[in-house]
């Protein structure tokens, strides 16, 4: 029954506690607000002129400046339960006053205070109410919730207004003050009861440390630049401008048309209760039933426009009936019911739900804003509107008002898309990384290079670096000294970034650097300056090379390399015979020594001296024989290098050493027989995952096409190579891959909810499902990043991965906004299983083993893994499925997967 209930809301059982809590609270200060409306409406319709309405907008309008200005204040010294909990006792202080005003003081200007005091009351609690439900709720969460926790004032409004009429006969219309009294009372009470509940521990907590951190912020931040950083809440505060002038300059003209056709208090009282009871059962329908579903169907974004089009449909009937008056008086009303309705089911829920993406203070301040802030402003400019239209003598018809709403109307949708702009920005703000990086841009004023020079003198060793590397980008008339002076570092990095900058100069003479040579203890500076010197310097190479059989082994390697760099043939027969010796040495030392020179030598080729090496007797030399001819590129090796992987012990070198050759490779690959290259393909594959270039996208796209077999590996490659299809054929096979991936991801949720077995056996598979999901989902994400070339979706991939979900929650919404909506749509019910599996309301399809079984079993190996398979196998056994077990032992004509053919093999031993 619960589930069901569950169900028709749209929530989650894990959200349910917390969402009828906030029900209770807010049932009861809804109850209050039903007999404060009918009493302030009614009072103020029967005593006073239509044309003192404009006052009431403009005292409200004042008010309301000055409570916001100190509910801010409060807010920032305040956690939100206890903001809530003041909301409601100054509620109740406030109707006590003006009670006791109308009973004992100035009934006519009371009245007046009560119409605005009725306002300011449903401001303020709504500011504290939705403050609190903002932060107990993410941004998709708060799709299907903020409808529901939002629409406990309606059924008591419903009760309010239909018990208004059949208690003002018998305690007065006065008395019912003290019935909204004691609903906020008892609003109150219940509050302060739920709080101290189990599942409300984490925003107790939240809301204490939170206050003590904002303790020590500065606020102050002029709107000017407030609006500019934060555009998402200037374009909804504009909308919400737009938004209040309609909904006032309607209510207006409704007042005014009502007070024309009551003249009796309790008419008038009767009335004005059924109306507002009928629009809140409409309501209540709405909200509870369609409001969330709407919004997760058609988006936060369509749903703006939801109002604006029902209001345009409403006007466009009025030219219709332009002559006949009476209709326009029934449609208007109903158009006023309509307002209300959709104001409350959907424009203030849509409103909430765009701030959530925003860091909790700036959301909190954009609810004030756009439902506080916005509301004096309208409220001003329509009450002096107003007051010109009765100074200047015209009358304010339902056409004119009519008039005047198309207008703002049309101003209303053109700043939808604005928000919806602000908000894709928003989304893409908070899924990225905290740091930020340019390497593009620079400013080098003379405060920037006096921070650089600081570091360099100060910094740590990849500050200095750094530093010098901007100072060189800058052009920095000094940096020839500063690099001079580094050479004296006491830092081996920073001299060999110095030697590396400096090169051979003018102002690095082979004195200095031979000077800084014989200083120099560090073996690897010691070798960057004989390198530099035998470059540049032709008497020091060959006084060096003269006696090269006496120098140590990385001396002598430096000195062959630069040797085999000349062009004089005496440098090039020295050194050639250098490596010769070392070649065919006996030693194994010496065999590595001379590949470990060849390896730095790429515009000569020792092909057979590799080939040779490549069959050594020992190991560790056959091993630096396979990497160096990759690291040459060396195509006449590839098949004796392939065959090499046969022998298992080999493989792993292979494939690492592959990775070096580079996108060459693929390119080479084509040289080889048909056979070998489909031999190796899986190997191809897992290397091109660490190869960028074109000719490793050519072959990822030759295989791509054979969907025979899971192409994770050759998905995963692309994306590492950040591909961009151009070509019809492949932008159709991603298309039709990723098809296959969304539907495989939402075919296993519902196996993930029809495992037969029970206990471990249930968990293990649970688990091993579980996780075939995620990775269907990276793919999928993988393939869109490819398809759409948007940059966010791999900050997504990120956010998986370091399991951060609040900016997932972002994420997804990015993704409804910025994907086509049949993939956005599967891609967020994958998402909504991964971050939530129990809640996930996927229903099984059918109970029945033998139908599960089956599809696992005797599923590709593209649908599901050996993995998943052989935990089935397992579980089949242990649990003693005879008739799965007759499955499992029958022969199997296809290659299998080592760990299926392994499990099938002990079930088949160990079957009685």
């Amino acid at each position: 029954m619960k589930q069901r209930l569950y169900n028709i809301l749209n929530i989650k059982a894990s959200e349910s506690n917390q969402v009828f809590d906030l029900l209770s609270v807010q049932f009861f200060m809804g109850l209050a607000n039903a007999f404060i409306n009918i009493i302030a409406f009614t009072l103020f319709i029967y005593n006073y002129s239509i044309q003192v309405l404009p006052m009431v907008f403009l005292s409200i309008a004042i008010v309301l400046v000055v409570l916001n200005f100190f509910y801010e204040k409060l807010e920032h010294k305040l956690s939100p339960l206890h903001l809530l909990k003041i909301a409601i006792a100054l509620s109740i202080f406030i109707l006590l006053a003006l009670w006791s005003g109308l009973t004992f003081g100035n009934k006519h200007d009371f009245i007046f205070m009560l119409l605005v005091s009725n306002t300011i009351i449903y401001m303020v609690t709504g500011y504290a109410y939705w403050g609190l439900v903002s932060l107990l709720f993410n941004v998709r969460e708060s799709r299907r919730v903020f409808s529901i926790v939002g629409s406990g004032d309606i059924p008591a409004k419903l009760i309010g207004y239909l018990a208004g009429p059949l208690l003002i006969p018998i305690i007065g219309l006065g008395n019912l003050l003290w019935i909204a009294i004691l609903a906020f009372s008892t609003s109150l009470y219940l509050f302060n009861k739920v709080i101290r509940k189990k599942n409300w521990d984490a925003i107790r907590k939240k809301s204490e440390s939170q206050k003590h951190k904002e303790g020590h912020q500065d606020h102050k931040q002029d709107w000017l630049s407030f609006f500019y950083n934060n555009k998402l809440i200037f374009s909804i505060a504009l909308l919400s401008v737009l938004s209040y002038n309609v909904f006032i300059l309607i209510d207006y003209t409704f007042i005014s048309q009502v007070k024309l056709r009551f003249e009796n208090i309790a008419d008038l009282a009767i009335y004005i209760a059924i109306f507002f009871a009928f629009g809140r059962l409409i309501a209540i329908v709405f909200k509870l039933i369609f409001t969330s579903r709407v919004i997760e169907r058609l988006g936060i974004i369509a749903c703006l426009f939801i109002t604006p089009i029902a209001l345009l449909l409403f006007c466009l009937l009025f030219f219709i009936f332009d002559q006949q008056s009476n209709y326009n008086v029934y449609i208007f009303g109903v158009m006023a019911m309509l307002t209300e309705v959709l104001r409350s089911t959907m424009q203030e829920p849509v409103f909430f739900i765009l701030f959530q993406p925003l860091k909790e203070k700036i959301r909190l301040k954009g609810h004030i804003i756009a439902k506080g802030h916005t509301l004096p402003p309208s409220l001003i400019v329509v009450s002096i509107s107003l007051l010109f239209i009765f100074k200047w003598g015209v009358t304010l018809t339902i056409l004119l008002t009519i008039k005047i709403i198309l207008a703002n109307l049309l101003i209303w949708a053109g700043v939808i898309f604005l928000i919806q702009k602000a908000y894709l920005k928003t989304l893409h703000n908070s899924i990225e990384k905290g740091t930020f990086n340019s390497d593009e841009k620079y400013i080098y004023d003379k405060t920037t290079i006096d921070i650089l020079l600081n570091k360099v003198n100060n910094g740590k060793i990849s500050e200095v670096i750094y530093a010098l590397n901007l100072l060189k980008k800058a052009g920095y008339n000094g940096l020839s000294n500063l690099l001079l002076q580094q050479l004296s570092s006491s830092e081996k990095e920073i001299k060999i970034y110095a030697l590396e900058q400096l090169g051979f100069t003018e102002k690095t003479s082979a004195e200095i650097l031979q000077n800084l040579l014989q200083k120099e203890t560090d073996e690897e500076v010691k070798q960057k300056i004989i390198s530099i010197l035998c470059s540049k310097d032709d008497a020091y190479l060959k006084n060096v090379a003269s006696k090269i059989q006496s120098l140590d082994f990385e001396t002598r390697k430096t000195v062959i390399i630069n040797l085999l760099n000349q062009f004089e043939f005496i440098y090039l027969f020295t050194a050639g015979n250098e490596i010769n010796k070392l070649i065919n040495s006996e030693s194994s030392e010496d065999r590595l020594f001379a590949i470990s020179i060849i390896s730095e030598l790429k515009h000569i080729q020792f092909t057979d001296a590799i080939k040779t090496l490549l069959t050594d007797k020992d190991t560790s030399v056959k091993r630096a024989a396979v990497m160096a001819a990759c690291k040459l590129k060396i195509a006449g090796l590839l098949s004796t290098i392939l065959n090499l992987s046969d022998n298992i012990l080999d493989k792993h070198l292979v494939i690492k050493a592959l990775q070096q050759y580079g996108d060459k490779l693929f390119a080479d690959l084509l040289l080889l027989p048909k056979s070998i290259q489909l031999q190796y393909t899986p190997d191809f594959i897992r290397i091109a995952s660490k190869v960028k270039g074109d000719n490793c996208k050519r072959f990822l796209l030759s295989t791509l096409e054979e969907l025979n077999h899971r192409t994770d590996r050759i998905v995963h490659a692309l994306w590492v190579q950040n591909y961009q299809p151009v070509e019809p054929t492949a932008i159709e096979s991603l298309h039709n891959l990723l098809t296959r991936y969304l539907k495989m991801g939402i075919s296993k949720i519902v196996d993930h909810h029809n495992i037969p077995f029970i206990d471990k056996d249930k968990e293990i598979l649970n688990k091993s499902i579980f996780s075939e999901i995620n990775a269907d989902l990276i793919i999928a994400l993988k393939i869109c990043s490819l398809l759409f070339h948007k940059k966010q979706i791999n900050r997504i991939l990120e956010l998986i991965e370091i399991e951060n979900h609040v900016q997932i929650y972002n994420a997804i919404e990015m993704i409804e906004l910025e994907l086509p909506k049949k993939i956005s749509k599967d891609l967020i019910v994958l998402f909504d299983f991964i971050l939530d599996p129990a809640g996930n309301k996927m229903k099984p399809q059918n109970n029945e083993h033998s139908i599960f079984f089956n599809k696992i079993y005797y599923s590709d190996s593209f649908f599901y893994n050996p993995w998943t398979k052989a935990i089935l196998i397992y579980c089949s056994w242990k649990n003693n499925k005879e008739e799965d077990i007759q499955k499992i032992i029958q022969p199997h004509e296809k290659k299998e997967h080592y760990i299926i053919k392994e499990t099938r093999e002990f079930v088949i031993n160990n079957f009685n």
